[in-house]
């Protein structure tokens, strides 16, 4: 790997031609909202020829470095953004890659869920995500033996550390119902997570499934990207799943899609060989749904919005109780 690219000025026509292999003549550069301040820049590089090809530079955290480090040689076909160049250095990292916006939108984060075809895109982009990396050996391999490190190791402690914090904030607006069974979960979840992890099933997780992490296409078929991969991690596929639909999506919208989405994912995961029953997916669903119950507690540790956390609240203390999530504590 090169030298870490820390600030545009250090973007020249040069250091693009050596990257892409192609005379690049000139360049033009734009600013991206949103991330810190200049983190995300479009760039238009001037061929030779006159041709002028379209690129976006992000300058990251290392382990989304990592992440697209890893995955180069094997993006084909897997809902992962073409990226031509990667540099880590420390904690930073800069990731040069295609600029889709021509045929693809962003949209920024937001409690409102996709729509049913985009939610179906989604589904199936995790499902050949999943399956691509299903107990698959190279992640090892290709991140620092992150497979073997995972299993029987799935529950930081951190996820529940913070909940007294979290119940003393809250007071009357956390009911003595819900304070037991968030004290039940403390008791038995890291065992849980850690014995089921221990069995394998485990594949290379997204980990931040929200509206705001994909490129959506422009016109219908075209293929949708996730982006972002700062939170990804080795874990129970059924994670993305229950971060989706457990803490983004109301109970009405559950009841209605929530079987059938999960059906969907579980089909297309079957149909690319993955061997993993419907109960064995459910109760996972469940169990990572159960895991969450503490991601609002964690939101509110570092000062996010307090509409995103209370909502995050409502929702995964509405789904571990429609679910019964209880029932897997024994």
């Amino acid at each position: 790997m090169g030298q870490v690219i820390t600030a545009i000025g250090q973007v020249t026509p040069d250091w693009l031609s050596r990257i892409l292999g192609q005379a690049i003549t000139q360049l033009h550069t734009e600013r991206v909202a949103g991330g810190y301040e200049g983190s995300k820049w479009r760039i238009a590089a001037t061929a030779a020829d006159g041709s002028t090809l379209p690129l976006f530079l992000k300058l990251g955290s290392a382990h989304e470095g990592r992440f697209y480090a890893a995955m180069r040689d094997d993006a084909g076909g897997l809902p992962i953004v073409p990226c031509y160049d990667v540099a880590i250095s420390g904690d930073e990292a800069h990731i040069l890659l295609a600029d889709l916006s021509a045929t693809h939108e962003a949209r920024p984060p937001s409690q409102l869920p996709p729509i049913g075809r985009e939610c179906e895109a989604i589904i199936d982009g995790l499902a050949d995500l999943h399956a691509y990396w299903w107990d698959n050996p190279a992640l090892d391999a290709r991140l620092n033996g992150a497979l073997s490190a995972s299993r029987g190791q799935a529950f930081d402690p951190e996820e529940s550390s913070i909940y007294p914090a979290f119940a003393d904030f809250m007071g009357d607006r956390l009911s003595a119902e819900r304070r037991d069974h968030y004290e039940a979960v403390r008791a038995r979840l890291p065992e849980l997570m850690d014995r089921r992890t221990a069995q394998g099933d485990l594949t290379l997780a997204f980990e931040d499934v929200h509206s705001g992490n994909f490129l959506y296409p422009r016109t219908a078929g075209d293929p949708l990207y996730f982006i972002d991969w700062e939170q990804w991690g080795v874990t129970l596929a059924m994670n993305d799943l229950a971060y989706m639909m457990a803490l983004f999506w109301s109970p009405e919208r559950r009841a209605r899609l929530e079987r059938a989405y999960l059906r969907r994912y579980h089909a297309r995961i079957s149909g690319q060989g993955v061997t993993y029953g419907w109960d064995a997916l459910w109760d996972d669903y469940r169990l990572c749904v159960t895991r969450f119950l503490f991601r609002p507690a964690w939101q509110w540790s570092r000062g996010h919005f307090t509409d995103v956390w209370w909502n995050h609240y409502e929702r995964i203390n509405a789904a571990y109780e429609d679910l019964h999530c209880a029932e897997l504590l024994g």
